[in-house]
């Protein structure tokens, strides 16, 4: 079996909040920061390779996001399918572990059964192991690395955990519309950055001395 090792202070840094934002505003920014991470890892050729509209993760993605930004409850059973809450809690107690395919009950009551395994993730402190039988498995096991992260900020947002203390909202911005996450203390702002609130202060002052001219 192959052994690739992944930092998960890496994973879990670059799969920040900030960064879920900017995939909801540009899906193929996830894809370069998967390939930054595989870079990172020694993983050029995968790096070259790796296309995430192959996982199927925008819709839900977004929809969960969209929740959070409208202060809906967080949708647990969709979810589950890319992160469940024991996933959340091993990430965080650094024993995350996949392996596929999962171990099959045996035939005989109380007989051991064969355990084909084409591929296993296995997180010990700092590090986590992807381990293949067969190079040709990577795609799969790669996505059962990323999307886990990826969607453990939903379970971390929800519980306001240390870091993850974020509030979101939609830019009122015309010209720019986009979801934003940011630790703001106080009350949710409506711009998405310092230069989309002064072009709107810029848009107002010319409205104003447009309406006094008119007068």
């Amino acid at each position: 079996m192959n052994i690739y090792y992944f930092n998960v202070e890496t994973l879990i840094g670059t799969f920040n909040p900030r960064r879920c934002a900017d995939y909801y505003n540009d899906l193929s920014s996830l894809d370069n920061d998967i390939k930054q991470v595989l870079l990172t890892s020694g993983c050029q050729e995968w790096a070259e390779g790796y296309n995430s509209k192959d996982v199927g993760w925008e819709s839900d993605f977004k929809l969960l996001l969209r929740n959070f930004v409208n202060d809906k409850a967080l949708n647990y059973g969709l979810l589950e399918k890319w992160c469940s809450r024991s996933d959340y809690q091993d990430i965080d107690n650094k024993d995350f572990e996949r392996h596929y395919p999962e171990k099959d009950k045996p035939i005989i009551p109380g007989q051991p059964t064969i355990d084909i395994v084409h591929w296993k993730i296995k997180q010990t402190d700092s590090v986590t192991e992807v381990g293949l039988i067969s190079d040709r498995q990577w795609v799969h096991a790669i996505s059962n690395l990323i999307f886990p992260f990826l969607f453990y900020n939903f379970h971390a947002l929800q519980a306001r955990a240390t870091n993850y203390k974020f509030v979101g909202g939609i830019c009122q911005l015309e010209d720019c519309g986009k979801l934003y996450l940011k630790t703001t203390p106080g009350s949710k702002p409506k711009f998405c950055s310092r230069k989309c609130k002064s072009h709107q202060s810029i848009r107002i002052l010319r409205m104003k001395r447009k309406e006094e001219k008119a007068v």
